[in-house]
């Protein structure tokens, strides 16, 4: 299992090196939460576990089935917030040195078991679990009910069931029509972003023959664009959850450091930093730089307010899946992307080359 490097600021010197700094955290911590979202998947799709699912719904125990995939994503949300002591150690640790009181006596430490870091830590924790447990019983709900219309048994079934942990309903009907179209030889299957373009000559070889692909290989063509999306779904958790803990966690730890060493909040500025390239928000690029109070919120253009990156009262076209400072996205051959099962407004994303 991950654990959280320690991130230290070693001079007092609060820009480029504090920046960097906070970079290695976030983006470690946003590691470790794509990390705990694949254990959870490789747990929950465990043939024994997918077995006893099966089992509970020919029993006709389908809550009890629906409980079984509920403990697991019970134990991601617990993960997730497991960290939030590290991260908000190390956040006192840079602060007694930016605020010149390492060394003096002054005690600066992080408590994360203060009602505030409690009562958000519980609320991000519970929405994950809240979340994930609507979506997965959604989809399995789909995936039975697929598997029932076919007259599927109990191996093919439990496929199916596999092949839908994880993924959005939303996602999981794209999935869907890709294979559709795949054994309906068309061309169309050429139009699907996330798809292995290796096969790409194949399906057009298959269309000018008219002659359909074979089961085997529609099977493993699905496959990987059901992995891709299952990456994507991971990137997503990780940078929009990670993301929010952490800051959220980094917010709490500066109240605290101030209270401990005595300094006015209204002597506390914090500043807006976002990354630095062409995948950061128009809105967050425009806010670049702004200084405010601790107790101030920042403005963005777009209208709304935040008190820090992924503030969680801040609307979905401000918060999800933004890019952690130094992050990197490894998406060989990506002309589009969905968001999807979240409030806000779809956006695609295109190379140079369309």
């Amino acid at each position: 299992m991950r654990t959280l490097r320690i991130h230290r600021l070693r001079k007092q010197d609060p820009s480029e090196e504090e920046r960097a700094r906070v970079a290695a955290l976030l983006e470690d911590y946003t590691d470790y939460v794509r990390e705990q979202f694949t254990l959870f998947l490789n747990s929950v799709r465990d043939p024994a576990v997918l077995a006893e699912v099966v089992t509970a719904i020919e029993d006709g125990r389908v809550l009890d089935a629906f409980a079984i995939i509920d403990e697991y994503v019970v134990r991601l949300g617990d993960a997730v917030i497991q960290p939030v002591a590290t991260i908000g150690a190390q956040e006192a640790e840079s602060l007694a040195v930016q605020a010149n009181v390492a060394g003096s006596g002054v005690a600066v430490s992080f408590d994360p078991g203060s009602p505030e870091v409690v009562q958000a830590m519980q609320r991000n924790r519970l929405e994950l679990v809240r979340d994930l447990t609507v979506e997965q019983r959604v989809s399995v709900t789909q995936a039975l009910t697929s598997a029932a219309s076919q007259g599927l048994g109990a191996v093919e079934t439990a496929r199916m069931l596999r092949d839908s942990i994880g993924l959005t309903p939303y996602q999981q009907g794209i999935v869907e029509r890709y294979r559709s179209v795949l054994e309906a030889n068309s061309r169309d299957a050429l139009d699907y972003a996330l798809r292995d373009r290796r096969y790409d000559r194949g399906v057009e070889n298959a269309v000018a023959a008219d002659e359909v692909l074979s089961s085997e290989r529609i099977d493993l063509m699905v496959d990987r664009y059901r992995d891709r999306f299952l990456q994507l779904r991971a990137e997503t958790i990780a940078r929009t959850e990670g993301g929010r803990i952490a800051e959220e966690t980094r917010n709490a730890s500066t109240y605290q450091a101030a209270e401990q060493a005595g300094i006015p909040l209204a002597r506390v500025v914090k500043q807006w930093s976002s990354t630095d390239d062409e995948r950061r928000r128009d809105t967050h690029e425009a806010m670049q730089g702004q200084a405010r109070l601790l107790e101030d919120a920042f403005d963005s253009p777009s209208g709304e307010t935040l008190m820090y990156p992924h503030d969680s009262e801040a609307s979905a076209e401000e918060v999800i899946n933004c890019l952690l400072p130094g992050s990197e996205v490894h998406t060989p051959n990506l002309l589009a992307t969905v968001r999807a099962f979240y409030k806000g407004q779809s956006f695609t994303i295109e190379t140079a080359k369309g």
